[in-house]
């Protein structure tokens, strides 16, 4: 028996659009990501909610102009919107770049640079003041998108726009490229890995197969890695997605 084959062919999802899309039909109600708020107590958003929030940035994305080969580079923490950023992405053919927030100017200018990122998402004010030059010294680079903003250049803004200009989604195949993650470059200068959808989906497809009689829709995944590492989205972004489960964010540990 090929294991492999046999856990690839039971699912109906070969990228990671199909796979969100899939979970939100199944599980529409269900919590999907937890915020604590000012008083300590957890907020949650469900699989439709974060779904429409998805559908409205993908038609922002695609006014900006950003299509099949874009590269869509993000900072931020692990937060509802860093999840929202990489599927609207996926959904008009973009490859996602995800930064760590606690990471030095010149590696962010290194990894836009080498990426040729199209558009920029930063989480705050605060870290879009230190990178807003990149307009300037990055050639590919041409938007840059605020989380917490308030003004046109806010998530929120983009979020708008697409609702107003909705966009079907695009089904990326599996061999396209999804995500791609910089190593530390501990021995020369960092190297970006390009992970393909299918090698995601497989990832988290294989890791549910092991613990598949434990894992269900009550289940509760506290998120602790961050999302710029590949462990980190197979393990626990995207493999939630294949029971229903909900992930508890923290902003620190």
């Amino acid at each position: 028996m090929n294991v492999s084959n046999d856990i690839w062919k039971q699912n109906d999802y070969q990228n990671l659009v199909e796979l969100f899309e899939t979970a939100e039909c199944n599980y529409a109600d269900n919590p999907l990501f937890g915020t604590k708020n000012d008083s300590g107590e957890y907020e949650w958003v469900t699989y439709k909610q974060v779904g429409e929030r998805i559908k409205n940035l993908r038609g922002g994305l695609a006014k900006l102009g950003v299509k099949k080969g874009d590269r869509v580079g993000i900072i931020s923490r692990n937060r509802t919107e860093w999840f929202i950023a990489e599927i609207a992405s996926f959904g008009v053919g973009a490859w996602f770049v995800p930064m760590y927030e606690k990471e030095l100017y010149s590696m962010w200018e290194y990894v836009l640079r080498d990426a040729a990122c199209k558009i920029l998402i930063v989480s705050t004010q605060n870290i879009y003041e230190k990178v807003k030059d990149f307009i300037d010294l990055i050639p590919s680079l041409e938007h840059i998108i605020v989380i917490e903003g308030t003004d046109e250049h806010s998530m929120t803004a983009f979020e708008e726009i697409g609702k107003k200009n909705p966009v079907s989604s695009f089904h990326p195949e599996p061999k396209d490229a999804a995500v791609i993650i910089y190593t530390s470059g501990t021995t020369g200068s960092p190297k970006g890995v390009m992970l393909s959808h299918g090698n995601l989906c497989f990832a988290s497809q294989a890791g549910y197969h092991l613990y598949k009689e434990d894992l269900t829709e009550e289940t509760v995944s506290f998120s602790h890695l961050p999302w710029a590492h590949s462990y980190a989205i197979t393990a626990e972004l995207h493999n939630v997605l294949q029971f229903g489960g909900s992930i508890g964010l923290m902003d620190t540990i």
